[in-house]
């Protein structure tokens, strides 16, 4: 009733559609944990590099910044435009 000319049911493209999200999610995990092994693998490079207090000194001011940033631009979404630019950007 349904089925296409190469006998093809709806059940067929609904298996595709939700193996194709199924598999892209997947595919998704894979590429952020390369990409969580490469930072870890910077920082491990830059703390031999400059150091461990002063990549430990390094990772604390960028958390800071990060943190005034996000709250200074939760506060109004008027105040765009000066938490942009004191966020350095």
């Amino acid at each position: 009733m349904f089925r296409s000319e190469d006998g093809r049911g709806p059940a067929y493209f609904i298996s595709v559609i939700v193996s194709e999200i199924v598999l892209g999610i997947l595919a998704s995990l894979i590429v952020l944990w390369f990409s969580r092994l490469r930072e870890f693998r910077a920082d491990r490079g830059g703390a031999k590099l400059a150091g461990r207090t002063n990549m430990i000194a390094a990772l604390e001011r960028s958390r800071s910044t990060t943190s005034r940033c996000l709250n200074s631009s939760q506060r109004s979404v008027l105040r765009t435009e000066k938490a942009h630019t004191d966020c350095g950007g």
